[in-house]
């Protein structure tokens, strides 16, 4: 038997059986989809282990910076029946996984056992949905479900908490709640009570929310493909006697089909000037903020333009009855990092008040000067995937570019790539020869004929890797090549060119904070370069379709020609700054 003090955390291996008391296991606040324990299956399972003991493992892993705890994967039914039957140790499988993996393994077990509800499955679903960054045909193939379950799940998202209580519960059915999630939330909140107190069957319900339909003119798709609908109440009143007024829509999953349908098309407008575009349903409330420019919790005017560019800012889309389609803007991804810049303006203002204090103080009466407080310069967190991978092959083509033509660099290409190859002889063309005859061959030629071969072995080697430079594309080579650069201490100005790739990489939100970002050799911002003529300002300039907004900008006449943007120096100085440290 292993027990947790007889093992130390960083010597398990995955797979590992571990037995452990009650208190060296935790629930992970919000991973745990399941809700509600049925009172009367727990006091059972209790009872047996009581009797017989718990036979099945729990699943666990551990807690980061808290040696001794381990979090719970699967089993949180068992580790509650374990207390109360008073068990002293749980017999535990360790596993070595992260997020995405442990809730794979979550979603396994609760299948295999007394199984969550459909609103615990929804908060599931939703969760690994987050971790797939919206990808909702990938997080229904890990979750092994049909795509139809996984968005009938998530539209259970819209059902209001005393529904999905209710849910859970087992008070009403997974029929009722679907029906209810179509309704606005106090609609809900007021039918509910009649609805359990009545124990109105589901067949009942539908047959009264079939009156309650959409109105035509809510729609935020275009309803011309409505005209002549049987489900279009305007019909309907030519047909039947008995109908509902005119402009109304009784088709409840047509209607939601196009709905989908619009909210995608303004997914995929949205993503043109935003980098992170999802609607409501896919982010937890608790998994973002709003970015503030000034006041509390803001982040600064340079910053919140920088935030822009970021990869982790964007916009919500609402998918909820009523308002459908509203866009929430300025919304910030990282909570961390808001956290972090909140505080760095926090610093910079509370500088500036207390050295204005001291010197108005020092100056008595006669008035206050103007103080300047140094900031940190403002940057975006997090480069988005596009712009990483143009930064990426800029860097190598410069380092390929100055490889051939540094002496140092060449004598470093050629060693490591003659420790690489100490097992090879295909610098003499003979890569099958045994050792013996190697020597022999090598021994016999002459002094110039070896260096003629070391010369041409060094070029081959050279040449190879300013090839794979140019058109690799993995993160070795990337950090090689920008290693080089700050080893030879390379200066970028200059070397950069703006071109139509490079734009096209950003989002009209990333380029506007390069566009406030990029200065001429003058040292004016092109902002402040355009906007000197009244005319023209930004935001018109901003508001353009892409492809124009860039043909716009390469065609301004702004020089560009030493600026270099922060996501390269900033890629460059860390590295530099790395070395010397």
């Amino acid at each position: 038997m292993t027990t947790l003090s007889q093992l130390a955390a960083p010597t398990l291996e995955d797979g590992t059986l571990l037995y452990l008391s009650p208190s060296e296991i935790e629930e992970k606040p919000g991973f745990n989809p399941r809700q509600y324990y049925d009172p009367a299956k727990l006091d059972e399972l209790a009872s047996s282990m009581r009797q017989d003991g718990i036979h099945q493992n729990l699943v666990v892993r551990p807690v980061p910076d808290q040696p001794g705890k381990y979090w719970i994967i699967a089993g949180h039914r068992r580790w509650r029946a374990a207390q109360k039957a008073g068990l002293s140790e749980l017999p535990c499988l360790f596993r070595d996984v992260d997020e995405r993996q442990a809730l794979l393994i979550a979603a396994a077990e609760n299948d295999k056992r007394d199984n969550i509800g459909p609103a615990e499955e929804a908060q599931q679903a939703r969760r690994m949905l987050d971790d797939c960054d919206g990808d909702r045909d990938e997080t229904a193939r890990l979750l092994g479900w049909p795509r139809s379950r996984l968005d009938a799940r998530l539209l259970l998202l819209h059902a209001a908490p005393l529904v999905l209580d209710a849910l859970n519960r087992r008070e009403i059915k997974v029929g009722h709640a679907e029906l209810l999630a179509g309704l606005p939330i106090p609609t809900q909140e007021a039918n509910l009570p009649r609805i359990i107190e009545a124990k109105m069957s589901v067949g009942d319900l539908k047959s009264k929310i079939a009156a309650i339909s959409q109105k035509l003119s809510t729609a935020i798709f275009d309803t011309t493909d409505c005209n002549g609908c049987p489900q279009n109440s305007s019909t309907q009143q030519g047909l039947f006697s008995e109908a509902l007024t005119e402009g109304q829509c009784t088709g409840r999953e047509c209607w939601a089909a196009k709905t989908r349908t619009s909210l995608e098309e303004k997914r995929q407008a949205l993503s043109e000037t935003y980098n992170c575009v999802f609607l409501d349903i896919e982010k937890d409330a608790t998994n973002h903020t709003f970015l503030i420019k000034s006041g509390a919790g803001g982040v600064g005017e340079a910053q919140f333009d920088q935030c822009k560019g970021c990869a982790n800012f964007g916009v919500l889309i609402s998918s909820a009855p009523g308002d459908v389609g509203e866009v929430t803007e300025d919304v910030c991804f990282d909570l961390a990092c808001n956290a972090r810049k909140v505080a760095e303006h926090t610093t910079i203002l509370k500088a500036a008040e207390n050295e204005k204090s001291a010197t108005a103080k020092k100056q008595g009466n006669k008035g206050t000067s103007k103080t300047k407080s140094k900031s940190k310069k403002s940057s975006a967190s997090a480069t988005p995937k596009k712009v990483t991978e143009h930064v990426d092959r800029f860097l190598r083509a410069q380092a390929a570019e100055l490889a051939a033509t540094d002496p140092a660099t060449i004598r470093a290409i050629a060693l490591y790539a003659l420790l690489k190859d100490a097992q090879k002889l295909d610098l003499i063309g003979k890569s099958s020869m045994d050792r013996a005859d190697a020597v022999r061959v090598l021994h016999d030629l002459p002094d110039d004929r070896l260096a003629a071969i070391e010369l041409e072995a060094v070029q081959y080697q050279l040449r190879e890797q300013n090839t794979q430079w140019m058109n690799g594309n993995d993160n070795e080579l990337t950090r090689t090549a920008t290693m080089l650069l700050a080893i030879i201490d390379t200066d970028l100005t200059g070397r950069f060119v703006l071109d139509k790739a490079f734009l096209e990489a950003h989002t009209k939100l990333g380029i506007e904070a390069l566009m406030k970002q990029a200065t001429n050799p003058d040292g004016e911002t092109f902002a402040k370069w355009y906007e000197a003529d009244e005319k023209k300002t930004l935001k018109k300039l901003i508001g353009q379709k892409a492809d124009a907004l860039i043909e716009s900008i390469l065609g301004s006449g702004f020089d560009f020609s030493r600026w270099v943007p922060t996501c390269i120096s900033e890629r460059l100085r860390k590295v530099k700054v790395k070395r010397k440290a």
